[in-house]
């Protein structure tokens, strides 16, 4: 029984990662468009197309070693796969703060298949949870910290030597705007999941699966304007916003009023 559960577990595995592996293939979509896959594969430096064909392979090997009941290949298999699966589990959830349901479903196929495998009590079954476990603790301990941005409200990306964030914040404080600030500094690694390289940058949380991200001062303001203080006729009197016009956003090349991340502000 717990053989025939482990073929048909490695078979859906197998079956996933290669509709993933082609999809992404052909359409660069995935199954999953949860907020956390997306993150997932702007943050990694991975090959996800061949990522997933190298987990299809894995699954079609794990298929096939439980079909000849060939029980010590199976072992061997799990140890890599779950070690991995530790450390994308870690990064998850220290810098993203969001699940992806893509790789928790490899996650749980993989637990599945190797609790099927405790009763014999075999040494190398223990030594993948081990490596899954170690993985994930020294992972989360290790991994340099940062702040996430899965606030609902949005988020001012800044950085203290920037002179252009430095006005921006005081004029939202005049206003008695109050708007979350973070340091650039501090989120490094998600940053770049967004594509992040200039301060200020305003995140903003459309839906459950995007986020908008405005870059350069001028952008801001008209962002601010139109969007958070369009009510508020009493409050734009008080600061510079009045004075804005409703103008498409600057393109990034001419925008002058930005600097980049950990160089020096012009």
């Amino acid at each position: 029984m717990k053989r025939r559960l482990s073929f048909f577990l490695s078979l859906t595995g197998a079956l996933l990662c290669s509709s993933e592996f082609f999809l992404k293939l052909t359409t660069s979509k995935s199954l999953c468009q949860s907020e956390g896959c997306i993150l997932a594969t702007k943050a990694l430096s991975i090959n996800f197309p061949l990522f997933d064909l190298a987990g299809s392979i894995l699954f079609t090997l794990l298929a096939i070693a439980v079909k000849k009941d060939q029980k010590k290949i199976v072992d061997l298999l799990l140890i890599p796969a779950l070690a991995t699966e530790g450390l994308l589990t870690a990064f998850q959830l220290k810098y993203i703060g969001a699940i992806c349901y893509s790789c928790l479903a490899i996650f749980t196929i993989l637990t599945l298949i190797a609790i099927t495998q405790l009763s014999r009590k075999q040494i190398e079954t223990y030594t993948a949870f081990g490596c899954f476990i170690t993985v994930l603790i020294f992972s989360l301990a290790l991994l340099p910290e940062t702040k996430k941005l899965t606030h609902n409200k949005p988020v001012l990306v800044i950085d203290k030597q920037c002179l252009h964030c430095k006005n921006l914040f005081e004029e939202c404080k005049k206003c008695g705007l109050r708007i979350e600030t973070v340091e650039a500094k501090n989120l490094l690694p998600l940053l770049r999941c967004f594509g992040i390289n200039e301060v200020p940058a305003l995140v903003v949380k459309k839906d459950s699966k995007t986020k908008e991200i405005i870059i350069g001062k001028s952008n801001i303001e008209n962002y601010i304007k139109t969007h958070l203080l369009a009510n508020k006729k009493e409050l734009l009197q008080k600061t510079g916003f009045k004075n804005l016009l409703l103008n498409p956003l600057e393109e990034k090349d001419n925008q002058k009023d930005i600097c980049t991340i950990e160089k020096p502000c012009m």
